[in-house]
C-alpha cells in the first residue's frame, strides 16, 4: 500500500506574503486560488481508508507497507507561498501519517499470528536523509521529508517500547534517473512562479535555472535500484548468528561487486 493519489495539494488558503520589507512591486497574491489540486488531494484522503478496506475483505495477511508518494516543489523560502507548503506537508508528510495510521491494525493483527514474520513499514526520504545538508530552493519538500524521518523514529521506538513484532525505517534515495520528476518539477516551478510575488522571480530566477541545470548534470542512479531496495527491504527477515540478515546483505553486495 502507498499513499494513494496522494500526489495532489491541501486545501487553498490565501497567502499574505510574509516579508517584513517592502519590495519594488507590493502586490497581494496574484492568485487567490492558486492550488488547482486541492480536489484531489480530498479524494487522496477517502482512497486511503478504502484501501484498508480492501485490505480487510481480502482475508490476506497485510505484512508490509511501502509510503512513496512525493510531490517536489521548488522555490525561494523568502517568497515561497504557504498554501504550496501546505501541499508538500499534506502529501508529502500527512500522507504518510494517513496510510500507516490505515494499515498498522492491519500490520498487527498479521504479525499477531502463532508464527507469522514481522511486520514492515517502508517510508521514502530523500538523500541522506535527516543529516543531509538542504539544498537551496527546496525548503518545502526538505522540511517535509525531515518530518517524516521524525516520524519514524518516534513511530519505531512506540512499536518497540510497545512490544510488537512492526519495524518502521527510512529508505532515502538520491538523485534518481530516469524519472518524472524532472518535467513535472518545471511544471510544479511554474506554478510557484505564478503563485509568488513579481520579485520573486526576478530575485531568484536565475539561481533556480542553475540549480535545475546542475541537478540534470548529475549521473544519478537507476530507479529500478530504488524498487529493488523496497523489495530487499520487505523481505529481510532477522536471523541470529553468522547468517543474520545483516551479514546476508552484505554477501549480496559482495557478490553484486563482483559480477
Amino acid at each position: 500500500a502507498c499513499a494513494a493519489g496522494a500526489r495532489r495539494a491541501a486545501n487553498p488558503h490565501p497567502h499574505p506574503h510574509p516579508h517584513p520589507h517592502p519590495h519594488p512591486h507590493p502586490h497581494p497574491h496574484p492568485n487567490p486560488n492558486p492550488n488547482p489540486n486541492s480536489k484531489g488531494a480530498r479524494l487522496a484522503a477517502l482512497r486511503v481508508p478504502e484501501a484498508a478496506a480492501a485490505v480487510g475483505r481480502s482475508g490476506k495477511d497485510l505484512v508490509g507497507v511501502v509510503n512513496c508518494a512525493g510531490l517536489g516543489y521548488t522555490g525561494p523560502a523568502e517568497y515561497f507561498p504557504i498554501d504550496l507548503y501546505k501541499a508538500c506537508w499534506d502529501i508529502n508528510f500527512l500522507g504518510y501519517v494517513r496510510v500507516v495510521q490505515a494499515m498498522l491494525p492491519h500490520l498487527k493483527a498479521a504479525a499477531a499470528k502463532p508464527g507469522a514474520r514481522r511486520g514492515r513499514i517502508v517510508c521514502i526520504g530523500t538523500g541522506g536523509g535527516r543529516f543531509s545538508p538542504s539544498p537551496p530552493m527546496i525548503s518545502a519538500y526538505m522540511a517535509s521529508k525531515w518530518s517524516v524521518e521524525a516520524y519514524v523514529h518516534t513511530l519505531r521506538f512506540e512499536l518497540q517500547l510497545q512490544k510488537l513484532p512492526i519495524d518502521a525505517c527510512m529508505l532515502n534515495p538520491g538523485v534518481i534517473k530516469p524519472t518524472q520528476l524532472a518535467g513535472v518539477g518545471l511544471g510544479l516551478a511554474e506554478k510557484m512562479w505564478a503563485a509568488c510575488v513579481p520579485a520573486a522571480k526576478a530575485e531568484y530566477g536565475a539561481l533556480l535555472t542553475k540549480l535545475i541545470a546542475h541537478q540534470a548534470s548529475e549521473p544519478g542512479t537507476h530507479v529500478s535500484a530504488v524498487s529493488e531496495q523496497m523489495l530487499e527491504i520487505i523481505q529481510l527477515r532477522y536471523e541470529a548468528g553468522s547468517a543474520s540478515g545483516l551479514d546476508v546483505l552484505q554477501q549480496r553486495q559482495q557478490l553484486r561487486n563482483h559480477l
